[in-house]
């Protein structure tokens, strides 16, 4: 190619790279909108073995034999853009090769490898249109997308062979490192249009690669994109842990609007692969409900592309529930707190700087001054620094911040827009979608990028029920017997202790009122323990079995409430929050640290969620507790059962 055609494909590639950084900022602002992301970003270096795992090695795709395929098409596609990077360079500047920076024998080395993986490609993207066309597996169509995709691929390698056969007719050069292109060449021998057909295959080859960069954002496999940063960010910790939500701010009571995520749970939805493995794998799916895990995700990553195009165009600072928010005084009161930050530049001298910032405050006509002056006034008789306490606060708000500013004329028509447009929950994902979730983990178990699809549901549920109070019928009933009695069948109080008539059991505050302190364990029933008649069987058993092994336990009888885990899970957050707060002072009143509980959603909570409102606890599942009695030889089992047993 001459110096003409390395100028046209400069400029191509000019206009192709920007038009896909174009993009990508603005996928990055989409994701930015969302709120800060909850927890810290530590472990890096286990983060990066993550990154090698399962981006590169791809693990959790390997898990399954139906996707073997894909680690093919995957590791090939990471070859085939080495490859890709000499043909772009050599668009530049046409004598390049690689083997001017690693040799002759490792270029051609790579190129043999290079040869060779293309053509594996290519059978596989034959069975990619098999699979589609005649196995036609569950939620893997053939889309216009998929088509299009897999053709492209296709092409890439067909031209990459045709490219490199008619280069070699037209230039002897020897490509026998190269096995299929020296077939291609061998067979078109002696071709008048070598060179031409060489260019121009050239040229399809890298249209094809320019145009597939700026297409990946917008079709399935813009995951290519979010995968790798999804997994390096991953949560790390135990799995279908909640965060704890500060519930005396409204903009925590739940997900209503994309925006209202964290950044992080946004960038899930860009890094779905679009495998259906959460969807396959969820009982409600399954069972015909209307939730497919896969489409949520879709719709949240969606709405946070129609949603985010309006929210990138707003003033810096300007928020689009002011109307929520703040009523115009405060808005005006504000403002005019923004001025007075806006009229002083820190300094680094807290005297010289506090002086500047009162400067300025007195320069700024408040809408409150009465109310401001009595609240001064008040701060002054109990002792307070006015100043200080004044500048210290207005330096905290600008750098989280958090000070409103008053939206434009255009801003107002852009947030009138966006009150105007269907909502995310309620419209684009239906009620009924969220309340067909049972919480199982089933799909973030699966994922192959650890998208965190639980989560976002209850987050959603809770706007639902704390903001709208728009619930089914059983969930109401459910949240009524929780408040009332403590359990979600709505059974009264006084009966929790029936299932345990007749037993003798150690109650825990006359244990307590007796010996001055708790016993060793606190084994606690939960609800189904207590309430249902299967439930109450193990019950029984359990508790004999501690008094035989002779543990020092009690239960808390009528004092035992629930852990509230079946309302958080439902949406419900000030109720669970309600429950775990009483719990965890009711344990620290007689200075529980061990617990043995039956109930594996009580076991989650006692172990994992309750940290969160200060209950440290040892907890210890019955099975556990068992089979360490097994083990020391506290029990001993004289009979074989002689089968295969699950507990």
């Amino acid at each position: 190619m001459g110096p003409v055609g390395n100028i046209i494909f400069g400029l191509l590639m000019l206009v192709a790279f920007s038009v896909f950084g174009w993009t990508l900022n603005r996928f990055v602002r989409f994701i930015g909108k969302g709120r800060p992301m909850d927890g810290k970003i530590e472990e890096t270096g286990a983060r990066f073995g993550d990154v090698l795992t399962f981006f590169l090695a791809q693990k959790s795709v390997a898990r399954e034999k139906s996707s073997i395929h894909h680690l093919l098409i995957f590791w090939g596609f990471l070859i085939i853009c080495v490859g890709t990077g000499e043909l772009m360079i050599k668009g530049l500047y046409s004598q390049f090769s690689y083997a001017m920076i690693v040799g002759a024998t490792l270029d051609g080395l790579f190129k043999s490898v290079l040869d060779v993986t293309n053509l594996v490609v290519l059978c596989v993207m034959g069975y990619s249109f098999f699979r589609r066309i005649v196995l036609k597996p569950a939620l893997i169509p053939l889309s216009f997308d998929a088509t299009l995709i897999l053709s492209m691929i296709s092409l890439l390698c067909i031209t990459h062979f045709l490219m490199h056969g008619f280069e070699h007719s037209a230039n002897p050069a020897s490509i026998s490192h190269m096995p299929v292109s020296y077939a291609v060449a061998s067979a078109l021998a002696g071709s008048e249009s070598a060179h031409a057909g060489a260019l121009v295959n050239f040229w399809i080859h890298m249209i094809i690669v320019l145009f597939f960069l700026n297409y990946i954002p917008y079709s399935k496999h813009v995951h290519l994109l979010g995968a790798l940063p999804n997994i390096a960010l991953r949560n790390r910790g135990q799995k279908g842990v909640l965060p704890k939500r500060d519930l005396s701010d409204e903009a925590q009571w739940g997900v209503s609007h994309y925006e209202r995520f964290d950044w992080k749970s946004i960038l899930d939805t860009y890094a779905c692969t679009e495998c259906g493995r959460c969807s396959n794998n969820c009982p409600a799916f399954n069972t015909d409900k209307p939730l497919s895990p896969m489409h949520l995700v879709h719709d949240i990553r969606d709405e946070s592309q129609m949603r985010g195009e309006k929210l990138i165009q707003l003033t810096p600072g300007v928020s689009p529930y002011l109307a929520e928010e703040l009523d115009e005084d405060e808005l005006e009161m504000a403002n005019g707190i923004r001025k007075i930050l806006d009229a002083y530049s820190p300094s680094g001298d807290a005297s010289a700087d506090l002086n500047k910032l009162m400067e300025a405050f007195d320069e700024v006509d408040l809408p409150y001054p009465d109310r401001f002056e009595e609240a001064l006034g008040e701060m002054e008789e109990e002792g307070v620094d006015v100043k200080m306490e004044l500048a210290e606060s207005l330096v905290a708000l600008e750098r989280a911040a958090i000070i409103p500013i008053k939206p434009s004329e255009q801003d107002a028509k852009i947030i009138e827009g966006l009150e105007e447009a269907d909502p995310m929950v309620g419209g684009r994902i239906k009620d009924e979608t969220l309340w067909s979730c049972v919480t199982c983990g089933a799909c973030e178990a699966v994922c192959p990028v650890f998208i965190e699809h639980p989560q976002k549901i209850i987050e959603m549920r809770s706007h639902l029920v704390l903001t709208e109070g728009r619930m089914p019928s059983e969930a109401a009933r459910f949240f009524k017997g929780m408040e009332n009695n403590m359990n979600p069948w709505g059974i009264g109080m006084d009966q929790r202790l029936d299932w345990a008539e007749g037993l003798d059991l150690p109650i825990m505050e006359e244990v307590f009122e007796e010996t001055g302190k708790a016993p060793e364990y606190l084994v606690w029933i939960g609800c189904a323990g207590s309430y249902d008649d299967r439930a109450k069987k193990i019950s029984i058993a359990w508790v004999n079995l501690l008094k035989q092994a002779g543990v020092d336990f009690a239960v808390l009888g009528l004092e035992e409430t629930c852990t509230g885990d079946a309302a958080r899970r439902a949406g419900n957050e000030f109720l669970f929050q309600t429950i775990a707060k009483e719990n965890v002072k009711l344990f620290a009143r007689y200075g529980v640290k061990k617990i043995l509980v039956t109930c594996p959603h009580c076991y989650h909570s006692f172990k994992n969620e309750y940290r969160a409102f200060g209950g440290e606890y040892e907890v210890t599942h019955h099975t556990e507790f068992l089979q360490k009695l097994i083990a020391d030889n506290t029990f001993k089992i004289n009979q074989k059962i002689g089968k295969t047993t699950t507990y």
